[in-house]
Protein backbone atom coordinates (compact mmCIF):
# COMPACT_ATOMS: atom_id res chain seq x y z
CA UNK A 1 0.00 0.00 0.00
CA UNK A 2 0.81 3.61 -0.46
CA UNK A 3 1.51 4.24 3.36
CA UNK A 4 3.62 0.74 3.81
CA UNK A 5 5.62 2.58 1.07
CA UNK A 6 6.13 5.98 2.79
CA UNK A 7 7.02 4.13 5.79
CA UNK A 8 9.96 1.89 4.86
CA UNK A 9 11.30 4.16 2.24
CA UNK A 10 10.75 7.63 4.09
CA UNK A 11 11.16 6.52 7.42
CA UNK A 12 15.18 6.66 7.47
CA UNK A 13 15.06 10.70 6.39
CA UNK A 14 12.09 11.52 9.64
CA UNK A 15 14.06 14.35 11.76
CA UNK A 16 14.60 12.02 15.50
CA UNK A 17 12.92 13.57 18.37
CA UNK A 18 14.90 12.91 21.48
CA UNK A 19 14.56 13.34 25.66
CA UNK A 20 17.38 14.10 27.05
CA UNK A 21 18.32 13.45 30.16
CA UNK A 22 21.37 14.49 31.51
CA UNK A 23 20.40 14.54 35.46
CA UNK A 24 20.23 10.94 35.07
CA UNK A 25 23.69 10.53 33.88
CA UNK A 26 25.17 12.53 36.04
CA UNK A 27 23.14 10.57 38.91
CA UNK A 28 25.09 7.28 37.66
CA UNK A 29 28.16 8.77 37.10
CA UNK A 30 28.06 10.15 41.13
CA UNK A 31 27.80 6.62 41.80
CA UNK A 32 30.81 5.77 40.50
CA UNK A 33 33.02 8.06 41.30
CA UNK A 34 31.52 7.78 45.04
CA UNK A 35 33.88 4.97 45.24
CA UNK A 36 31.35 2.71 46.63
CA UNK A 37 31.36 0.41 43.20
CA UNK A 38 33.37 0.35 40.15
CA UNK A 39 30.49 -1.57 38.41
CA UNK A 40 26.93 -0.68 37.66
CA UNK A 41 24.08 -2.46 35.40
CA UNK A 42 21.62 -0.38 34.16
CA UNK A 43 18.23 -3.08 33.94
CA UNK A 44 15.02 -2.24 31.98
CA UNK A 45 13.15 -3.77 28.99
CA UNK A 46 13.75 -3.60 25.58
CA UNK A 47 13.69 -0.61 23.43
CA UNK A 48 13.19 1.66 26.83
CA UNK A 49 15.32 4.30 25.70
CA UNK A 50 18.79 2.49 27.58
CA UNK A 51 20.43 2.66 24.86
CA UNK A 52 19.85 6.34 23.51
CA UNK A 53 20.40 7.31 26.81
CA UNK A 54 24.58 5.91 27.02
CA UNK A 55 25.40 7.30 24.07
CA UNK A 56 24.08 10.43 24.03
CA UNK A 57 23.17 11.76 27.95
CA UNK A 58 25.58 9.49 29.56
CA UNK A 59 28.98 9.40 26.98
CA UNK A 60 28.40 13.62 26.66
CA UNK A 61 28.47 13.66 30.68
CA UNK A 62 31.74 11.36 30.83
CA UNK A 63 33.56 13.41 27.81
CA UNK A 64 32.51 16.62 29.96
CA UNK A 65 34.59 15.57 32.48
CA UNK A 66 37.58 14.97 30.68
CA UNK A 67 37.33 11.02 30.75
CA UNK A 68 36.93 8.40 27.45
CA UNK A 69 34.94 5.65 26.96
CA UNK A 70 34.69 2.63 24.94
CA UNK A 71 31.27 1.38 23.78
CA UNK A 72 29.99 -2.68 22.99
CA UNK A 73 27.25 -3.62 21.79
CA UNK A 74 26.43 -7.39 22.04
CA UNK A 75 23.38 -7.07 20.01
CA UNK A 76 25.94 -6.46 16.78
CA UNK A 77 26.79 -10.09 16.91
CA UNK A 78 24.68 -12.22 19.49
CA UNK A 79 27.01 -15.16 18.28
CA UNK A 80 30.42 -13.78 18.84
CA UNK A 81 30.87 -11.57 21.69
CA UNK A 82 34.69 -11.62 21.02
CA UNK A 83 33.81 -9.69 18.10
CA UNK A 84 32.14 -7.55 19.62
CA UNK A 85 34.42 -6.53 22.06
CA UNK A 86 37.47 -6.65 20.22
CA UNK A 87 36.33 -4.64 17.03
CA UNK A 88 34.37 -1.48 19.36
CA UNK A 89 38.07 -1.30 21.06
CA UNK A 90 39.69 -0.94 17.81
CA UNK A 91 37.14 1.58 16.78
CA UNK A 92 37.29 3.61 20.47
CA UNK A 93 41.20 3.54 19.68
CA UNK A 94 40.38 5.53 16.08
CA UNK A 95 38.89 8.35 18.24
CA UNK A 96 41.64 8.52 21.03
CA UNK A 97 42.02 12.52 21.65
CA UNK A 98 45.70 13.67 20.31
CA UNK A 99 46.27 14.57 24.57
CA UNK A 100 46.08 10.29 24.83
CA UNK A 101 48.57 9.23 21.61
CA UNK A 102 51.66 7.57 22.81
CA UNK A 103 55.11 8.70 21.67
CA UNK A 104 58.15 6.65 20.90
CA UNK A 105 58.77 3.37 21.85
CA UNK A 106 55.43 3.27 23.13
CA UNK A 107 53.72 4.30 20.64
CA UNK A 108 55.55 1.84 18.33
CA UNK A 109 54.46 -1.28 21.03
CA UNK A 110 51.21 -0.09 20.85
CA UNK A 111 50.74 0.14 16.74
CA UNK A 112 52.65 -3.53 16.86
CA UNK A 113 49.43 -4.69 19.23
CA UNK A 114 47.08 -3.28 17.73
CA UNK A 115 48.47 -4.92 14.05
CA UNK A 116 48.37 -8.10 16.39
CA UNK A 117 44.65 -7.95 17.34
CA UNK A 118 43.71 -6.57 13.39
CA UNK A 119 45.06 -10.23 12.01
CA UNK A 120 42.87 -12.23 14.27
CA UNK A 121 39.82 -10.11 13.90
CA UNK A 122 38.33 -12.88 11.47
CA UNK A 123 38.33 -15.64 13.99
CA UNK A 124 39.13 -13.49 17.80
CA UNK A 125 39.78 -15.85 20.61
CA UNK A 126 39.67 -14.94 24.38
CA UNK A 127 43.52 -13.91 23.57
CA UNK A 128 42.31 -11.45 21.41
CA UNK A 129 40.37 -9.90 24.10
CA UNK A 130 42.65 -9.87 26.36
CA UNK A 131 45.25 -8.16 23.65
CA UNK A 132 42.68 -5.62 22.93
CA UNK A 133 41.86 -5.08 26.53
CA UNK A 134 45.75 -4.89 27.87
CA UNK A 135 45.55 -2.09 24.77
CA UNK A 136 43.56 -0.22 26.28
CA UNK A 137 45.62 0.08 29.87
CA UNK A 138 48.48 0.98 28.47
CA UNK A 139 46.92 3.58 27.20
CA UNK A 140 44.79 4.72 30.05
CA UNK A 141 46.62 3.50 33.31
CA UNK A 142 47.78 7.00 33.72
CA UNK A 143 44.52 8.94 33.36
CA UNK A 144 43.97 11.07 35.90
CA UNK A 145 39.89 10.73 35.30
CA UNK A 146 38.57 7.29 34.91
CA UNK A 147 37.87 5.91 31.51
CA UNK A 148 34.22 4.35 31.13
CA UNK A 149 33.81 1.20 28.99
CA UNK A 150 29.81 0.64 28.32
CA UNK A 151 28.82 -3.01 27.81
CA UNK A 152 25.23 -2.69 26.19
CA UNK A 153 23.11 -5.76 26.33
CA UNK A 154 25.73 -7.63 28.52
CA UNK A 155 22.48 -10.40 29.54
CA UNK A 156 23.84 -11.97 25.67
CA UNK A 157 27.06 -13.87 27.41
CA UNK A 158 24.74 -15.42 29.73
CA UNK A 159 23.08 -17.18 26.83
CA UNK A 160 25.88 -19.98 25.83
CA UNK A 161 27.79 -21.32 28.46
CA UNK A 162 31.14 -20.69 25.50
CA UNK A 163 30.45 -17.21 26.58
CA UNK A 164 31.47 -17.84 29.97
CA UNK A 165 35.07 -17.49 29.04
CA UNK A 166 34.24 -14.06 27.81
CA UNK A 167 32.87 -12.71 31.05
CA UNK A 168 35.73 -14.26 32.90
CA UNK A 169 38.33 -12.52 30.88
CA UNK A 170 36.45 -8.76 31.51
CA UNK A 171 35.85 -10.07 35.48
CA UNK A 172 39.61 -10.27 35.74
CA UNK A 173 40.17 -7.04 33.65
CA UNK A 174 37.86 -4.92 35.30
CA UNK A 175 39.01 -6.21 38.56
CA UNK A 176 42.48 -5.48 38.35
CA UNK A 177 42.25 -1.92 36.78
CA UNK A 178 39.92 -0.49 39.77
CA UNK A 179 42.16 2.54 39.93
CA UNK A 180 41.37 4.07 36.27
CA UNK A 181 38.46 2.06 35.21
CA UNK A 182 34.54 2.47 35.58
CA UNK A 183 31.95 -0.16 34.05
CA UNK A 184 28.36 0.10 33.30
CA UNK A 185 26.50 -2.66 31.98
CA UNK A 186 22.82 -2.57 30.36
CA UNK A 187 20.33 -5.46 30.02
CA UNK A 188 16.90 -5.81 28.99
CA UNK A 189 16.72 -9.46 30.19
CA UNK A 190 16.04 -9.66 34.45
CA UNK A 191 16.71 -13.67 33.53
CA UNK A 192 19.61 -13.35 31.90
CA UNK A 193 21.07 -10.43 34.11
CA UNK A 194 19.98 -12.61 37.15
CA UNK A 195 22.33 -15.67 35.60
CA UNK A 196 25.20 -13.52 34.75
CA UNK A 197 25.23 -11.94 38.40
CA UNK A 198 23.57 -13.97 40.72
CA UNK A 199 24.35 -17.63 40.12
CA UNK A 200 27.32 -18.64 42.81
CA UNK A 201 29.50 -19.78 39.53
CA UNK A 202 29.08 -17.03 37.19
CA UNK A 203 32.09 -14.83 36.49
CA UNK A 204 30.51 -11.80 37.90
CA UNK A 205 28.89 -13.21 40.66
CA UNK A 206 27.44 -10.61 43.19
CA UNK A 207 30.09 -7.88 41.90
CA UNK A 208 27.43 -5.59 40.18
CA UNK A 209 25.20 -3.07 41.43
CA UNK A 210 22.48 -3.49 39.61
CA UNK A 211 19.92 -0.19 39.21
CA UNK A 212 16.66 -0.17 37.98
CA UNK A 213 16.81 2.12 34.69
CA UNK A 214 13.77 4.57 35.01
CA UNK A 215 11.12 4.41 32.30
CA UNK A 216 9.95 7.10 30.32
CA UNK A 217 6.48 8.80 31.66
CA UNK A 218 4.11 12.05 31.20
CA UNK A 219 7.56 14.26 30.84
CA UNK A 220 8.53 11.96 27.64
CA UNK A 221 5.23 12.28 25.91
CA UNK A 222 5.10 16.07 26.43
CA UNK A 223 8.77 16.93 24.96
CA UNK A 224 7.84 14.54 22.05
CA UNK A 225 4.55 16.12 21.06
CA UNK A 226 5.90 19.36 21.78
CA UNK A 227 8.85 19.15 19.58
CA UNK A 228 6.47 17.04 16.79
CA UNK A 229 4.26 19.85 16.56
CA UNK A 230 7.25 22.56 16.38
CA UNK A 231 8.69 21.55 13.26
CA UNK A 232 5.68 19.70 11.72
CA UNK A 233 2.67 21.21 9.79
CA UNK A 234 0.14 18.60 11.38
CA UNK A 235 -0.47 18.70 14.97
CA UNK A 236 -0.61 15.75 17.63
CA UNK A 237 -3.21 16.58 20.55
CA UNK A 238 -1.65 15.40 23.91
CA UNK A 239 -4.73 13.68 24.96
CA UNK A 240 -4.20 11.55 22.24
CA UNK A 241 -0.81 11.00 22.29
CA UNK A 242 -1.19 9.82 26.06
CA UNK A 243 -3.85 7.39 24.67
CA UNK A 244 -1.77 5.54 22.17
CA UNK A 245 1.42 5.87 24.98
CA UNK A 246 -0.82 3.58 26.95
CA UNK A 247 -1.92 1.19 24.76
CA UNK A 248 1.55 0.06 23.32
CA UNK A 249 2.35 -0.16 26.89
CA UNK A 250 4.37 2.99 27.14
CA UNK A 251 7.33 1.61 25.48
CA UNK A 252 9.12 4.88 24.04
CA UNK A 253 10.46 2.85 21.46
CA UNK A 254 6.95 1.66 20.11
CA UNK A 255 5.72 5.53 20.44
CA UNK A 256 9.02 7.15 18.68
CA UNK A 257 8.60 4.75 15.35
CA UNK A 258 5.01 6.11 15.26
CA UNK A 259 6.30 9.48 15.54
CA UNK A 260 8.87 9.21 12.87
CA UNK A 261 6.40 7.88 10.72
CA UNK A 262 3.93 10.65 10.94
CA UNK A 263 6.40 13.01 10.34
CA UNK A 264 6.72 11.19 7.23
CA UNK A 265 3.29 11.11 6.37
CA UNK A 266 2.53 14.40 7.03
CA UNK A 267 0.21 13.72 9.41
CA UNK A 268 -0.77 14.27 13.20
CA UNK A 269 -3.37 10.96 13.18
CA UNK A 270 -1.47 9.08 15.87
CA UNK A 271 -4.05 6.88 16.82
CA UNK A 272 -4.77 6.31 13.13
CA UNK A 273 -1.22 5.40 12.77
CA UNK A 274 -1.46 3.32 15.13
CA UNK A 275 -4.26 1.12 13.46
CA UNK A 276 -2.56 1.01 9.88
CA UNK A 277 0.49 0.39 10.84
CA UNK A 278 1.84 -2.65 12.96
CA UNK A 279 4.70 -1.77 15.01
CA UNK A 280 6.63 -4.74 16.33
CA UNK A 281 9.42 -4.84 19.23
CA UNK A 282 13.03 -6.06 18.15
CA UNK A 283 14.04 -9.44 19.32
CA UNK A 284 17.15 -9.49 21.70
CA UNK A 285 18.60 -12.38 24.34
CA UNK A 286 16.90 -14.02 26.82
Amino acid sequence: TATTEIYTLSLHDAIPIYFPRPDLAHKYLAILDSGLTQVIALSSPRRTGKTEFVTNDFMSAVKDRGSFTYYIDFLENEGCPEECIVSSILRGFQNLPQSLKLKGESLKEFNAGVSRVNESIENPTITTINQALMLIRQIHQNDTAKVVMIFDEVQCLATKPRFEKVARALRTFIDKNKQWLSVVFTGSSKNGLKRLFSRKKSAFYYSVFVLDFPLLGAAYVHHTIKEFNYISPSKIHLSAAFRVFKKVNRNPGEFSKLIQVLLCEKSGDIEGCLNRHSINSDQTCV
